[in-house]
């Protein structure tokens, strides 16, 4: 190995002290079935709505169906739905709610937007996935035909 060069810092190591934090070590498997066994790792439970949103990107997926999901902050706009798709170049919106969760006035706002434009807005819960199924069939052979 060639010495670093007169002034060159030498290259850090992961017992640098610079670097202290950046290096965890990897956990050993009884550790981590220990702290699995105490709850901490592993037991969040899905919403109901975020399993809503599995099965609408599992039909998504289906269908080659492009997609995004915004994520809300303060600094984007509130109340936009939570799947942006586009189908055989048509706009779609998703909104997914679960059980009987209601959309908020917003929410209905920019769906009502998105409808007047042209594109096509629903809400889609456990219930009536199968009409997103059904839809996504129609758009695909209606738009390349």
């Amino acid at each position: 190995m060639v010495p670093p060069s007169e002034g060159a810092p030498a290259p850090l190591s992961p017992a640098s002290p610079a670097l202290r934090g950046f290096f965890m070590p990897v956990p050993s498997k009884p550790l981590l079935d220990k702290v699995k066994s105490r709850g901490y790792i592993g037991t969040m439970a899905a919403t109901p709505e975020a399993k809503v949103k599995a099965k609408i990107k599992t039909i998504l997926a289906k269908h080659g169906v492009y997609y995004a999901m915004p994520i809300g902050t303060m600094y984007g706009n509130s109340g936009v739905p939570d799947f942006l798709c586009c189908v055989a170049g048509h706009f779609l919106a998703i909104e997914a709610k679960a059980g009987k969760g209601k959309t908020t006035a917003l929410q209905d706002k920019n769906l009502n937007l998105i409808v007047a434009q042209g594109g096509t807005a629903l809400v889609i819960r456990e219930d009536n996935l199968h009409e997103l199924d059904t839809l996504l069939e129609k758009l695909a052979w209606t738009l390349k035909t």
